[in-house]
């Protein structure tokens, strides 16, 4: 088997509208989360595996190997490597190659291939397709569907429609305060706007021309989010989708940017998700999701998918319930990584939480300060009992954070 090479590249989706002609540079946030987080990437990476760090400004990088030692000779290298990202996206994959090639001429690098398939998957628009077929099943309501609005056509169009579609939710469904309007290239809470209503003329204008820049936008009720959890599977590359596991996560409470997954055992998590939606629609839910990924992207995508969804109350409903398919995510996702990191280091009796953090200087002090009274246990077989412990270093002057912590 031929050994990977393990590259953390969060925020792909804005790349993959930007033709591979034109130059891509990621954002400066994301450059750093790409530089401090790549330490993350161990919890994939097997014995002979190697990780790539960048540095912040994207000029070059470091290898390391599986345990995080920097490569220091090019003799310890294999005659080739895998880049097996966090998500596929060329423009940064030909940015890494070509910064190898350059420093191990006779390494070989073996890209993954994209296609198609999950290029148009990757689009918002695609969980408006399960979703369709979700709610043709009696899975979800209709008021759930997401309204897409077109950014080819002259502004007064556009914000023709979108004040048509803000009065006709306002009128259908009473007590609702707001909505939501998205980017088609975005995920994990980014890219995604609330919209007070009623809307006022200023908000409409600044709308269309933003459903202008990134070609279409889509808006859909904002609802009270009671519980976020996401579904996660494998895609073999061969037509086949299954589900891996659950992911139970955090939301920050005022910008709904993720903050963290619970860490327990699958069976755990199953329960306590039947619990709140009932065993037979969450199994009718796994059924649909794998069906329609199955037949969406055939033998054009290998890798993980998560599917985003959340326990939720609306003012003209009687019941919470279950939203199946907030959105698609064509890629390794924090909650895959919880559940290899659960599956690989946590002892299964054990329950705690994945945090990530971004924290200033004097956070970064006090987070030194506390982490000191809650050393990490680990037993025998290497598995996390207790404690607090650190999967990235903690940044000196502040930065991103990553962390495990067991309950006692």
């Amino acid at each position: 088997m031929i050994p990977k090479l393990w590259i953390f590249n969060p925020g792909h989706e804005e790349a993959l509208r930007i033709p591979l002609s034109q130059r891509y540079t990621p954002k400066r946030e994301v450059c750093r989360m790409m530089s401090e987080l790549a330490p993350l990437m161990q919890v994939f990476a097997e014995e002979g595996d190697f990780v790539w760090q960048p540095e912040q400004d994207g000029s070059w990088g470091r290898l390391l190997d599986h345990s995080l030692a920097e490569v220091l000779s090019p003799e310890v290298l294999p005659e080739a490597l895998e880049l097996s990202p966090w998500a596929l996206e060329l423009h940064l994959l030909r940015v890494i190659t070509q910064q190898l090639q350059e420093a191990y001429p006779s390494l070989r690098l073996i890209q993954p291939q994209i296609s198609e398939a999950y290029l148009s998957l990757s689009h918002r628009r695609s969980a408006e397709g399960l979703l369709r077929q979700l709610v043709e099943h009696s899975l979800a309501p209709q008021y759930l569907q997401p309204r897409w609005i077109e950014g080819d056509r002259p502004e007064h169009e556009i914000e023709a429609e979108i004040e048509y579609w803000a009065r006709a939710y306002q009128q259908q469904y009473l007590g609702l305060q707001a909505l939501f309007a998205k980017r088609p290239f975005s995920s994990s809470g980014r890219g995604v706007q609330p919209i007070p209503l009623p809307l006022g003329a200023d908000r409409v204008r600044a709308l269309a021309a933003g459903c202008r820049r990134s070609g279409s936008l889509s808006l859909e009720p904002m609802l009270q989010v009671l519980d976020n959890w996401a579904l996660e599977y494998w895609s073999d590359g061969l037509g086949q989708v299954s589900l891996l596991g659950l992911s139970h996560f955090e939301t920050h409470e005022a910008s709904g940017a993720y903050r963290g997954n619970i860490l327990a055992g699958e069976a755990q998590l199953r329960e306590e998700l039947e619990q709140l939606v009932g065993a037979e629609v969450l199994a009718a839910v796994v059924e649909q999701h794998c069906r329609f990924l199955s037949h969406s992207l055939g033998s054009g995508y290998r890798g993980y998918i998560g599917v985003d969804l959340f326990v939720y109350s609306a003012p003209w409903d009687e019941r919470p319930r279950l939203h199946p398919c907030v959105e698609i995510n064509l890629r390794t996702t924090m909650g895959v990584l919880a559940h290899q990191l659960y599956q690989r280091y946590i002892h299964p009796s054990k329950r705690g939480y994945y945090r990530l953090l971004y924290l200033s200087d004097r956070e970064a002090m006090a987070e030194q300060v506390r982490r000191s009274g809650l050393p990490p246990l680990f037993d025998a077989e290497g598995r996390l009992y207790g404690g607090h412990w650190g999967l990235t270093p903690l940044p000196e002057g502040g930065g991103f954070y990553a962390y495990v912590e067991i309950e006692p």
